[in-house]
Order: C-alpha cells, then structure tokens, then sequence
C-alpha cells in the first residue's frame, strides 16, 4: 500500500496500471485503447518506476522483480 502511494505521489502509477474510460464502450474497444496506453510507456520511465519499486520492497520480495515491465512486477507482488 506504501508503495503505490509513493508511486501515485511521483505521477508513476499509470506505469503499473492502465486505465480505460469503458463508458458505454464495447469490449474490443475498451482492449483497444488498453494496448494503445499501454505501448505509449516511455522505457525511460519504466525503468524509473522499476527502480522506484526495487527500492521500496522487503529484501525477500526482490526475488519478484526480475521483469522490466512495471506491470507485471506489480501483477508478481
């Protein structure tokens, strides 16, 4: 919980999770937009949110941080 407030404070939270208005939206519409925000993510800056991540977890979690992808350290935790 620490964490994604330090993430959400750093505005890197939308590196972890994307997020889609689905409003009267249909579903391939909804995994369009997904896919579309989520290439747009800077490797830059997903390297800095990894390194943020790192940083903030208990040494026995390290072992869940291999990926590059924010998402998926966070979908791992």
């Amino acid at each position: 919980m620490r964490m994604e407030a330090k993430l959400i404070c750093r505005n890197f939270w939308m590196m972890v999770k994307v997020i889609v208005n689905e409003d009267g939206k249909d579903v391939t519409t909804i995994q369009s937009e997904w896919s579309v925000k989520k290439s747009k993510r800077s490797a830059q800056k997903m390297a800095e949110v990894r390194s943020e991540m790192i940083l903030h977890v208990e040494d026995r979690q390290l072992s869940h941080m291999h990926a590059w992808d924010p998402m998926e350290i966070w979908e791992m935790l």
